[in-house]
């Protein structure tokens, strides 16, 4: 499952979060005014997140398990992040721009994403990295975004516990 053109694992993942930042933060410009531009953002967002959540936890985290010493304790704390940003999702993708509870939704979710951030690009990826080849990091790349290119849009966030972390 290796692709050709991508980055390490490293790069790739923080290309998504980029990405992912970039959505929360026009999602926050645009409070109180268009809402079907929202609702599509939301949407799209949504999609990203489980779509970059199905890639470490099908890449990423069984790497952390095998390579890091401890590194199932690494795993479990990403793995409860994921849940807390699971439970936002659903709670949030039935709703509509201007609905109660919407905006405190979307913020949580927001804040969610930043933590995750924060502690994959601080304490993950660097833990990660000490311990792989940059080969190693690159065919973790490719695997990444093969799997992100193929995860249905459905995969989760309601479909249960996440596969195989």
């Amino acid at each position: 499952m290796r692709e050709a053109g991508h980055g390490d694992v490293v790069t790739e993942l923080i290309r998504d979060h980029r990405g992912i930042q970039g959505m929360l933060a026009e999602l926050e410009q645009s409070a109180g005014r268009l809402p079907e531009r929202r609702a599509d953002l939301v949407s799209r967002t949504i999609l990203e997140l489980v779509r970059h959540s199905v890639a470490e936890e099908l890449v990423l985290y069984p790497a952390l398990r095998r390579r890091v010493p401890d590194g199932g304790a690494l795993v479990d704390r990403c793995v409860a992040r994921h849940a807390e940003a699971d439970r936002l999702m659903r709670d949030l993708a039935p709703r509509s721009a201007g609905e109660p509870g919407f905006e405190d939704l979307l913020a949580d979710l927001a804040a969610a994403t930043e933590r995750h951030i924060y502690e994959q690009e601080h304490e993950v990826f660097p833990t990660l990295a000490a311990v792989c080849s940059p080969q190693e990091l690159t065919e973790l790349g490719g695997r990444v975004a093969a799997i992100k290119r193929v995860a249905p849009a459905d995969s989760r966030p309601d479909s249960g516990p996440p596969p195989f972390s």
